[in-house]
């Protein structure tokens, strides 16, 4: 019996594989790979390696997470003015953020406030998420209308981004 433990990095994708053979106690190998474009598997047992290609959310997972991460590093003034870089915690949430949405952001970037921004556009609506340290904000825009609200739970941002892509798909909505 085998149990899989994925865990993302932003340039690579390690994989841990845990083997329990019925009389040795479990074994442990972990597989990095230099490039995020698969996901390396080996069974200890039949010294077989498989390679199992990302997805193209997992791809841009992987891809946002690394824009996300590059945030921190920003100098002070990188924005022609004062801007300081982004905050690690700021980093921190939005990449938690990012590994719970299925639906990856259109873009994304930092802003001058020290907080960063996700935007989904679709057609005839779009979601500004901005995470700050301590709250997120959002603006939603649906044709000619537009609505602003502020959440204190990352779990807002799920739920806001699952009703955008809910209201797309059903024109009742």
């Amino acid at each position: 019996m085998a149990d899989l433990y994925l865990q993302n990095k932003p340039t690579a994708v390690q994989a841990v594989v845990l083997l329990y053979p019925w009389d040795q106690e479990p074994s442990r190998e972990v597989i990095d790979t230099t490039a995020p474009s698969s996901t390396v598997f080996t069974d200890l047992l039949l010294q077989k390696t498989t390679f199992v290609p990302l997805s193209k959310t997992q791809e841009r997972q992987i891809e946002n997470e690394t824009i996300i991460r590059s945030f921190q590093d920003l100098p002070l003034g990188w924005n022609g003015y004062n801007a300081k870089s982004i905050p690690h915690n700021v980093v921190l949430r939005s990449i938690r953020v990012l590994r719970e949405l299925h639906l990856q952001p259109s873009e994304i970037f930092p802003t001058g406030r020290e907080s960063i921004q996700l935007e989904y556009d679709l057609p005839g609506q779009s979601l500004e998420i901005e995470i700050k340290k301590d709250a997120v904000h959002f603006l939603l825009v649906k044709g000619e209308e537009s609505r602003e609200w502020v959440d204190y739970k990352l779990e807002s941002v799920i739920a806001a981004v699952t009703d955008l892509h809910a209201s797309a798909n059903d024109p009742r909505r």
